[in-house]
């Protein structure tokens, strides 16, 4: 991963005062890093995504993502992000979408919205998102999966990180997570990280680490 300064004309003056031309033509070097599978940060926000996500997984995806949130709202936001990065987030087939509904809980089942992103509302409960996740798991429509899990679902519990990381590893499918950085749910973003699935507290954050994912060939 590289993040390369002086690449503007402004940047290019300030950055040869002291390297001179080690800056070089940015349009030369964006060019020969993309052949050698070099993947370039153009921030710093960027920067922090990518690392933590390949620190994670190596495995290339093809961009095609599912979503599970228990706020539409979010859902949709996730989906403006994945656009403007180059992502698909592809609607889902009837059969996966059937398949998740048998596996909701009742208390949800005939609430949740079940495409893609699937709103699994706030009434719902850990079981809820492993079934969702399993069958975006099993299935090929997708290949790398964004869990938008807003800590004040009352129904998620602490076990909710290694219950999720058990079914990216059966399926080794990257799983990336969405929590809110909040003082009190620290242990909830630990359950996550402490058992590989990386967390980001932005939703802009965890699509860019999806967006790292997109390489021609593993690290």
């Amino acid at each position: 991963i590289i993040m390369k300064s002086g690449k503007t004309a402004a940047g290019n003056r300030a950055v040869s005062s002291h390297t001179a031309s080690l800056a070089g033509d940015y349009a030369s070097f964006s060019a020969a890093i993309a052949q050698h599978n070099i993947l370039e940060a153009q921030n710093e926000r960027e920067l922090v995504s990518f690392c933590e996500v390949l620190s994670s997984y190596t495995k290339p995806i093809e961009g095609n993502i599912g979503i599970i949130t228990g706020s539409g709202g979010h859902g949709a936001m996730a989906v403006d992000a994945c656009s403007i990065a180059g992502l698909k987030v592809p609607e889902l087939s009837e059969e996966t979408k059937t398949a998740v509904k048998n596996n909701l809980t009742d208390n949800i089942r005939n609430i949740a919205s079940l495409g893609n992103p699937a709103d699994l509302t706030g009434s719902s409960i850990d079981d809820d998102f492993v079934a969702c996740a399993r069958v975006m798991g099993a299935s090929s429509e997708v290949d790398c999966v964004i869990i938008l899990l807003l800590p004040y679902i009352p129904g998620i519990t602490l076990d909710i990180g290694v219950k999720l990381s058990g079914i990216s590893k059966q399926f080794n499918k990257p799983f990336i997570a969405y929590v809110p950085q909040v003082e009190k749910y620290d242990m909830l973003i630990e359950g996550f990280e402490l058992n590989g699935i990386p967390v980001s507290p932005s939703i802009e954050g965890a699509v860019l680490m999806a967006k790292a994912l997109m390489r021609k060939k593993p690290c």
